[in-house]
């Protein structure tokens, strides 16, 4: 959840113009509500907490000790990649469900409102360590810049930021692929509302349209995402998206076969390559099969579900049975002892045994 004194986009250039800047701010989310920090124990600033050594603190200052953790994390498993390339790991692997798989929240400017959280208030979403360290794709950028840009488009960030759509936009990404192996990717767009999107991806320079390619080691691939915006919706979102073979496998049964400027497009799956081994356990088992493979276990894991949820309804039924004929017995014995208290010979031959007594 985004606690309401989380920083918020958009982000501007100049605040007294209002001059938006279309680089998206926030970039990330990380933890950093309730906080058990180390502490100074003179704690000149605080008095009430002199002595501790920890204390529980809240926000941005804890939630970027996180983020530079997991970065140095990145930098140890990767010793070569530039800090753009780490910031895009981290960016490109985030997760915008909480860890129910519902998607986070955000508080509202009263604390007992809860929205579904945009990009302007978690950025790319909550921080995922594990991916970051095993992503395929990162957006690299020089160490130095010698030409200004005539706008921030066109920075290679894993975020598109445009303020003012207006007739058509071309905004383009160098996507790298640090994998030792080819991999294949299918680049999925979700486009905002009112916006027609038109995707070229292709090596750099060439201007061929292909929807599927195999990226060897270091191979650098250009994608240009035009924009066409009709109707100006205010605070509209989409994402882009790269599918690993597994998780496209639906999306390429219905392209295969399609037509695509006036040509009949032949998806099928990639050879299949397994990863195994690798440093500090990572990629220890193979993550690529076949399409055989994928389709059984596809089916076991299916059928495992539907086992999993036979059992649950049978059990919620056992359950609801028990509790039933719990109810029922302690209403009967609530109607006995109400039967025996007015029962006048059971009255009489308690006074006896009282009056005996």
């Amino acid at each position: 959840m985004v606690t309401r004194y989380s920083s918020r986009g958009p982000d501007v250039l100049d605040i007294n113009l209002n001059i938006p800047s279309d680089v998206l701010k926030p970039e990330i989310l990380a933890p950093g509500d309730l906080i058990w920090a180390a502490w100074s124990p003179m704690s000149v600033a605080d008095p009430i907490l002199s002595g501790y050594n920890f204390v529980l603190l809240s926000g941005t200052s804890m939630a970027t000790p996180h983020a530079a953790g997991i970065a140095a994390l990145i930098k140890q498993s990767h010793p070569t990649w530039m800090p753009s390339m780490i910031a895009s790991a981290m960016s490109t692997t985030a997760s915008a469900y909480d860890n129910r798989g519902q998607p986070i929240m955000a508080h509202g400017e009263d604390l007992t409102q809860l929205f579904p959280a945009t990009p302007f208030d978690c950025g790319a979403g909550l921080i995922n360590p594990s991916h970051a360290i095993d992503t395929g794709l990162v957006l690299p950028t020089g160490r130095t810049c010698s030409n200004s840009l005539p706008s921030p488009l066109n920075l290679n960030l894993p975020s598109i930021s445009i303020s003012a759509v207006k007739g058509f936009h071309s905004v383009q990404r160098l996507v790298k692929s640090i994998a030792t192996k080819p991999e294949t990717y299918l680049c999925s767009v979700l486009q905002p509302e009112g916006v027609e999107d038109r995707r070229r991806v292709g090596g750099r320079g060439e201007r061929d349209a292909t929807p599927l390619g195999v990226h060897p080691f270091g191979d650098i691939k250009d994608v240009k995402t035009p924009l066409d915006q009709a109707t100006q919706k205010h605070r509209s979102f989409g994402f882009v998206t790269f599918l690993e073979k597994e998780d496209a496998s639906a999306a390429m049964d219905n392209m295969d076969g399609a037509e695509l400027f006036g040509r009949v497009l032949t998806v099928n799956y990639a050879l299949p390559e397994r990863i195994k081994g690798g440093e500090q356990g990572w990629a220890a088992q193979p993550i690529w099969a076949d399409a055989d493979t994928w389709f059984e276990r596809q089916q076991q894991e299916e059928e495992m579900q539907r086992l999993q949820k036979e059992q649950e309804a049978a059990m919620q039924v056992a359950e609801e049975l028990h509790r039933k004929k719990l109810a029922d017995q302690l209403e009967g014995e609530k109607e006995e002892e109400t039967e025996a208290k007015n029962d006048p010979m059971a009255m009489a031959e308690a006074e006896a045994i009282k009056q005996s007594s």
